[in-house]
């Protein structure tokens, strides 16, 4: 029966991944998908002895979900004998071991357990440290000066974790040792440091970021989180004089600024660029302009058979034997150019030029309040918008958007709370950044 509990959870596990990822699913649904996780996980808890056995045998055999359920179970019986026995053997250069490790951390990790782990982060053991630094982000554990004497001992695959945690623990003293980051040669440590940065408060990389964004296209939306009105006539830039990156037009979806709305349009003109101009206009507008459109499946090449190949080089896709081809219909912000300028025509009056506007309205926590707490915004830009409260007014609640959807409902009311106790400090439409007004 424990062999039923680690597989099902194993493929619980992976589902609420790709789910997490998906931007055609509520954020809200996917409570039904960890409750039955939870309950997987809790029957090997209870399963004592057994559970625990099975969990290691498991947990060598088995991939990335048996690796996260192990190790949940290992924490929640504290035996960290078990999980450091793992943590030994396993590499954690692998991307979904890796993954499954850290979550597992961030979600079962004994609170007991924090400062005798932290002993364990020394140059010796680099391969542990991508894991312990993302547990002390995740948890906003004061351990900052810990995590920066073994920065430079950090395997590659791990640097981008550990200049994550940076911006969440909150210490403005790791500023200069993550600049030099902003040059590093993989894309995902570059973004980290421009985003921990931010986050931190320092507005010196800003500068940096505008200047490099239009050779180094990873700084677009750190600096559409940070910018001014400055950064939105950068951004038009560099949309009209080259081939706009979707990158570049969301980032002028967050500046909110009226004047991109020409440019974000003419992104509606091209597939390559569609969806993340609908994505701006609609967190400009508010104009939830949605529509019904087909999404042909990808096709692997690999997975047809000769005909198939052979009508596929000739420019005929695979369908199913009744005819159709394989994909989904789904809905999704309208693409349609006409359908967004019948739209800002009819409700051009109710915009004022000199004021940055998120969901149709000015500027202000209160509304990127609202769009962590919509269902229709997909993760990848809830995450943005928490970043954006951070970035721009300071705010510190700890928030994920792979949360557990009961812990992402409970950061949203002290979130709430916060902005009811600062909404003094902030006047709506105006541009702000660590707290404090931009030239407008």
């Amino acid at each position: 029966m424990c062999e039923e509990h680690v597989e099902e959870a194993a493929f619980l596990y992976q589902q609420r991944i790709s789910t997490v990822g998906d931007p055609h699913f509520h954020w809200i649904n996917i409570t039904e998908i960890e409750h039955s996780l939870e309950a997987h996980i809790d029957a090997l808890e209870v399963g004592g002895d057994q559970g625990l056995k099975v969990c290691d045998r498991q947990v060598g055999e088995g991939e990335a979900g048996e690796l996260f359920t192990a190790l949940s179970v290992f924490c929640r019986h504290k035996r960290g004998d078990l999980v450091f026995k793992v943590l030994q053997d396993l590499d954690l250069g692998d991307g979904d071991s890796k993954r499954a490790v850290i979550d597992a951390f961030k979600f079962e990790f004994p609170e007991v357990w924090h400062d005798k782990f932290l002993e364990m982060l020394s140059k010796d053991r680099p391969n542990l440290i991508p894991a312990i630094a993302a547990l002390a982000g995740y948890r906003r554990l004061e351990t900052a000066p810990a995590v920066l004497n073994v920065l430079d001992a950090t395997p590659g695959a791990g640097l981008r974790d550990v200049i994550w945690a940076f911006g969440r623990m909150g210490d403005r003293q790791a500023c200069e040792a993550i600049s030099k980051y902003l040059e590093h040669e993989d894309d995902t440590v570059r973004a980290a440091a421009a985003m921990a940065l931010f986050r931190l408060g320092d507005g010196g990389a800003f500068s940096y970021c505008l200047q490099h964004a239009s050779v180094d296209p990873v700084l677009l939306l750190p600096v559409g989180l940070a910018g001014g009105r400055s950064a939105t006539k950068a951004l038009k830039g560099l949309a009209g004089a080259d081939k706009a990156q979707p990158d570049c037009l969301v980032a002028l979806g967050l500046l909110g600024d009226l004047s991109a709305l020409r440019t974000l349009h003419a992104g509606l003109a091209d597939d390559a660029t569609a969806e993340a101009a609908a994505t701006a206009l609609d967190l400009i507008t508010g104009a939830e302009l949605y529509e019904e459109a087909f999404i042909p499946e990808e096709i692997d090449d690999d997975e047809l058979f000769e005909d198939e190949r052979e009508a596929a080089e000739q420019g005929q896709a695979p369908s199913h034997p009744e005819g159709g081809p394989f994909g989904s219909t789904v809905t999704r912000l309208s693409q349609n150019p006409d359908d967004w300028l019948d739209w800002c025509r009819e409700h051009k009056a109710q915009f004022d030029p000199k004021l940055r506007y998120r969901s149709g309205r000015p500027y202000s926590p209160e509304l990127l309040l609202e769009n962590l707490r919509s269902e229709k915004m997909p993760n990848k830009i809830r995450q943005l918008v928490y970043e954006e409260l951070v970035i721009r007014y300071g705010m510190e609640v700890p928030f994920e958007t792979d949360m557990p959807v009961a812990q992402q409902i409970d950061a949203l009311s002290v979130m709430s709370q916060w902005i009811q106790d600062h909404s003094e400090k902030f006047q709506a439409g105006s541009w702000y950044f660590a707290g404090k007004a931009l030239p407008s």
